[in-house]
């Protein structure tokens, strides 16, 4: 009996390691596979060879809420994970089991990354060894480039049906426009087709593609990207229309790492308690006075234990007029060096890469009607802003100043900002007219913010495996 049970024991032995021999070369098959794909052609030679193609579009002319409609409907934990997501994996693999998909329809829990590595290094048929290859060179790829430049070439290599590829040409194709003017409702209706832009093509299949933005309507519901109303008012447009100049995008970058955005979590100061519970009394207006269009330069600059130089509340996009704020409103910030620190809600407008500053606010302009372009589209996303500030906070247009007024005034350091921009450039703006279109706006009807990119709360692994196995 004994001889009996050691044969047995060696017999399982054997197949034991005969599957762990058949798992390491299978595992080993697709490393290789991502090892041949990703020499051919590394991550940051492919993105400089991509990025300089005609009809390339920069991530300066993609709106920011196209990231937030994507993320909010393709992969909601893309701004923390580091090239896959594991509840994603489960869920995918939870529907596949109870719904018994054929083989072609299965969900394969891809990520952002997933997705744009399978378009740019590997084939489309659906086996393992990709999948194991496509997992194997996401990682790499979010080691080697930046979430921005992820969503760059994803927007631009994607496949939006009709032989469309990449965000400029399907934004002519169905809206007649170009990216950078793309309205919520239109970038909607362009990125609900991405799952399957043929089956969901809004002319050739109405029906599926109505079904399609509903879904990615109640997604953008669900994740408070939206609100309930605003959501019901873009299900009644037409897919195609502009949805109008009333919205606002807001992007959460919290500067966590800030010493600033410490300071205000621990310090028991009467300047920051009396911030936290009384809120603002005023606003201030700022431009960085740099040729920076686009705040990734601060915010990644910023967001640092050592940086203690300044931080304010908001920063404001030159190119799209999406707001990335920085702080709560409600927390202290170093915007302006004086009393203002105390009581004011400090923004900065970005400024043009059209522009060269010469010595402190003297600049010359390079490309007069592109500097001009970006300082109105940058003052127009203030007005909304401001007047949004000034409704929740109920402020009066005299609240508002800029940082050559708080100067003025003794409650801020010597800056000529943002005056020496509009005047440099030639513009009919003043603060006494910012204040008057800040009221305007604020009289006016509401304003649609649109805000993210969405976060899923964090579940520790164990529940989500549990809930998996149990169907829950």
């Amino acid at each position: 009996m004994t001889a009996f049970f050691q044969m047995l024991f060696k017999i399982f032995a054997a197949a034991g390691l005969a599957i762990l021999a058949y798992c390491a070369l299978y595992v080993l098959n697709a490393l290789r596979i991502a090892i041949c794909a990703y020499l051919r052609r590394p991550i940051r030679r492919y993105y400089k060879t991509l990025s300089a193609r005609e009809g390339f579009v920069p991530r300066q002319k993609i709106p920011a809420a196209a990231d937030i409609v994507l993320i909010a409907t393709e992969d909601v934990s893309f701004p923390r994970h580091h090239g896959f997501s594991i509840p994603s994996i489960l869920c995918a693999m939870r529907e596949n089991r109870s719904r018994r998909f054929r083989k072609a329809d299965k969900w394969g829990g891809s990520c952002i990354t997933q997705q744009l590595v399978k378009n740019l290094y590997l084939y489309p048929k659906k086996t393992y060894t990709r999948k194991l290859a496509e997992l194997f060179l996401s990682v790499w790829i979010e080691l080697r480039i930046s979430k921005r430049q992820i969503l760059e070439l994803y927007f631009n290599i994607v496949y939006y049906g009709k032989s469309l590829y990449g965000i400029g040409p399907a934004a002519r194709h169905y809206m007649d426009a170009r990216p950078c003017d793309l309205s919520m409702n239109q970038l909607i209706s362009l990125i609900c087709i991405l799952p399957n832009p043929d089956r969901y093509h809004p002319l050739d299949h109405p029906e599926l593609f109505q079904k399609a933005r509903e879904i990615t309507l109640r997604r953008l519901e669900k994740y408070r990207c939206i609100t309930a109303e605003y959501a019901q008012e873009l299900a009644a447009m037409p897919w195609n229309a502009d949805s109008g100049s009333h919205e606002l995008t807001v992007v959460q970058s919290f500067l966590t790492k800030n010493p600033c955005y410490r300071e205000n979590l621990t310090n028991t100061a009467p300047k920051y308690v009396a911030f936290h519970q009384d809120g603002p009394q005023g606003l201030m207006l700022h431009s960085v006075g740099c040729a920076r269009s686009d705040p990734s330069v601060f915010l990644k600059l910023w967001n640092c234990k050592r940086f203690d130089d300044a931080c304010v509340h908001a920063f404001i996009d030159a190119n799209d007029g999406a707001v990335y704020q920085t702080l709560p409103w409600t927390f202290r910030a170093w915007h302006c060096g004086g009393a203002g620190n105390n009581t004011h809600i400090g923004v900065e407008m970005c400024e043009s890469e059209s522009i060269r500053y010469i010595s402190g606010a003297e600049f010359e302009v390079l490309d007069p009607d592109a500097a001009r372009q970006h300082a109105r589209r940058a003052y127009e996303a203030a007005v909304k802003l401001f007047a949004s500030l000034c409704r929740s906070y109920h402020l009066p247009g005299s609240a508002i100043i800029s940082h050559r007024e708080g100067c003025a005034l003794g409650v801020a350091s010597d800056h000529k900002d943002p005056e020496h921009l509009w005047e440099g450039l030639g513009l009919d703006c003043s603060m006494d007219r910012f204040r008057a279109d800040v009221m305007a706006q604020a009289e006016a009807a509401p304003l649609h913010v649109i805000s993210g990119p969405p976060h899923k709360t964090k579940y520790p692994l164990w529940k989500r495996i549990r809930g998996f196995l149990l169907g829950t």
